[in-house]
């Protein structure tokens, strides 16, 4: 039983000394998000939310087409906002995934899970709709 606990605890600190370590300033910056909004067929909206005033902007490109990698603009962060940020990234193709990094302070925010998002593709007059969704409930 006493290996156990050693073990426990040892691993109980390991992970703490380790997750700390990989822990930036820009984790602690951020208070909610980030999350990605409203998506069109020619711009998504990316959107989190700080806990003081500070500069945000995203980094994003077609996972098709790591090499072209475009940025938003900048936006400072505001109390009469609720320190909340919504990024417009506007030069997206339709039909297409892309991957977003976000930036605080100029210091890249780290995501344990994939920060993706897709646009629907341009049917309008060349095919049928795509299939519509919705949930209904009382």
């Amino acid at each position: 039983m006493l290996m156990y606990r050693t073990t426990f605890f040892t691993t109980i600190l390991f992970t703490f000394v380790f997750s700390n370590t990989a822990y930036s300033q820009a984790e602690d910056k951020l208070q909610s998000g980030p999350m990605v909004g409203g998506v069109d067929m020619l711009e998504a909206t990316l959107w989190l939310q700080t806990k003081g005033s500070a500069e945000v902007y995203a980094t994003y490109f077609a996972t098709d087409e790591e090499s072209t990698v475009f940025k938003t603009d900048a936006v400072t962060t505001l109390k009469e906002d609720a320190f909340t940020a919504h990024l417009l990234a506007d030069q997206v193709k339709p039909g297409k995934s892309y991957q977003y990094d976000m930036f605080i302070d100029g210091e890249k925010l780290s995501r344990p899970y994939p920060t993706t998002f897709k646009t629907p593709p341009l049917w309008q007059y060349r095919s049928d709709p795509p299939d519509m969704k919705f949930l209904l409930g009382s």
